[in-house]
């Protein structure tokens, strides 16, 4: 419920961030600038956590990175000026590694091995959920009371979410003091670094729907619709965080991240086939809105399966007291994907038009496709596994 409630507000907030920001200069530019601080921001503490955690410990660690979710809204409510809302963003960023990194933490301590997948995706689904929920919401309420309405709601239901988080079990697993040794040899760790650029790959999909699918679908059509589009990305990757998590429990954790990419690929193929399909209504502007939705939904399969598969990878791998590093060493890569992608995906679109947009996502998810059948199973690490105990000999392959 908390992860339902921190993402049914701030979560879904950042699709409409463009729109809430209209007063401003250039509403797109600081939109991506913001996404960029945040998303950088939670790429330099998805290692600063392990330090920070030691200090907070792990359940205020989840109960203040909720909270964090409220900010940026909050000071959109306010007007703050463009340099607040860039230090927002990056507490936000701050704030998002605390919440993301303890709580898969604590799930990896308290489930056992055999469901590492499944346990890992309960919170993808609660997350994701509520963004879908949001997007409803809030692209309802800005199209009835104006984009005022959406920063407040987001605010609102994030602070609820952080009220809640702060009533959990304020335990947690015992972590080793972190070292930058420590952190080398998990980044250098084969099986994390080859699923750590997967993760990349799948990471690269959020970025294209918050700027170019967004900016596509306000320009052709209506604000309503924006909500629509995004409602099947966030939709698609729930069903598919767990099934990914089952598919990652049963058939390995490379075979899930691979089925995830081949998938997404063949499903942007099909939009962008949609898309140039010859319409009888004027611009074509529906059937593109319609080529979108189905190119989100696709773009959510790779996006749901493979952090769900890595996180379990880290159970696998990881000894219980290291996985915060183990989980901020691999997940540096989905944000740094996002970032990327935040800076690159309008300068693509501009370039290759929307369908050529489609096809080189298309291609970049089939060679990780292909990349995801070579993660294949080293000898398992002594202490990972079970909290507490040497691993079990489980293939990850």
């Amino acid at each position: 419920m908390v992860f339902f409630l921190v993402f049914v507000g701030g979560g879904a907030f950042q699709q409409f961030l463009a729109e809430t920001l209209k007063g401003t200069d250039d509403p797109r530019a600081l939109r991506t600038t913001l996404l960029a601080v945040t998303y950088g921001s939670f790429l330099l503490w998805r290692i600063g956590v392990a330090w920070t955690a030691q200090w907070l410990g792990e359940w205020a660690s989840i109960a203040l990175g909720a909270l964090s979710y409220a900010l940026l809204p909050f000071l959109i409510l306010l007007k703050a000026p463009a340099w607040l809302l860039i230090a927002g963003a990056a507490l936000w960023g701050f704030g998002a590694a605390s919440f993301w990194v303890a709580s898969g933490t604590r799930v990896l301590h308290l489930t056992t091995q055999s469901r590492y997948g499944r346990g890992t995706a309960a919170i993808y689904v609660g997350s994701l959920i509520g963004i879908a929920f949001g997007l409803v919401a809030q692209s309802y309420l800005g199209e009835r009371w104006g984009t005022g309405a959406i920063p407040c709601w987001a605010a609102g239901a994030s602070l609820a979410g952080a009220v809640l988080a702060a009533t959990l079990w304020r335990g947690g697993a015992p972590q080793e003091r972190p070292t930058w040794s420590a952190y080398r040899g998990l980044l250098l760790d084969s099986h994390i670094l080859l699923a750590g650029v997967m993760l990349f790959a799948s990471g690269l999909t959020y970025p294209v729907l918050l700027s170019t699918f967004s900016d596509a679908v306000v320009d052709r059509s209506s604000l309503g619709s924006l909500g629509l589009v995004a409602l099947w990305f966030h939709l698609s990757k729930a069903a598919l965080s767990y099934v990914g998590g089952w598919m990652s429990d049963h058939w390995g954790r490379s075979r899930a991240m691979a089925a995830g990419f081949l998938a997404g690929a063949v499903g942007l193929l099909l939009s962008g086939l949609l898309v140039r399909t010859p319409t009888v209504s004027p611009g074509g502007a529906p059937l593109e809105v319609a080529g979108l939705a189905l190119a989100a939904f696709f773009l959510g399969i790779p996006a749901g399966v493979v952090p769900v598969a890595g996180s379990a990878l880290v159970g696998d791998r990881v000894s219980g007291s290291q996985r915060m590093m183990g989980l901020g060493s691999l997940f540096i890569w989905r944000d740094g994907a996002v970032v990327a992608g935040m800076l690159l995906s309008e300068p693509l679109r501009r370039s290759l038009n929307l369908t050529g947009s489609y096809l080189v996502m298309a291609l970049v998810l089939v060679g990780f496709a292909v990349l995801g059948g070579r993660l294949t199973a080293l000898r398992p690490v002594a202490g990972a596994g079970e909290p507490g105990s040497a691993t079990r000999k489980e293939k990850l392959e």
